[in-house]
């Protein structure tokens, strides 16, 4: 991901891009979940989740008020948890976009997450 929004995803096999997304507003973070399929890219106050295979943006997540601070996606890519500067996670479906559930009970900013593979998400 570049500062000029585009994601590009590589081949590190022959060093050539596969597939070029565009249309990210300053995006700050991105997430590839483990097989490769799902793409997030943070930006400000919204979430997009991008087909790696298609580059079509299944949905867009506009979130609440703090800005994302940090991202990631479960291992098959269905569901994403984002944390922000007011201390709150929250996990989001990536097909609805809608917001799953909140943690919160950091008294400060989340600065980092990580998702164990195999985890339920509270389906």
């Amino acid at each position: 991901m570049s500062e000029d929004g585009i994601l590009k995803v590589w081949d590190v096999e022959n060093g050539r891009g596969r597939l070029t997304i565009p249309g990210h507003d300053r995006p700050d973070r991105v997430a590839v979940s483990a097989d490769g399929k799902v793409a997030i890219a943070a930006s400000h106050r919204s979430l997009s989740a991008w087909d790696v295979e298609n580059g079509r943006e299944w949905d867009r997540f506009v979130g609440y008020g703090s800005m994302f601070q940090v991202v990631a996606v479960s291992a098959k890519g269905e569901s994403v948890v984002s944390a922000s500067q007011d201390g709150t996670l929250r996990v989001w479906a990536v097909e609805s976009g809608k917001e799953k559930r909140t943690l919160s009970g950091h008294a400060h900013r989340v600065n980092d997450i990580s998702v164990k593979h195999g985890s339920k998400f509270g389906r």
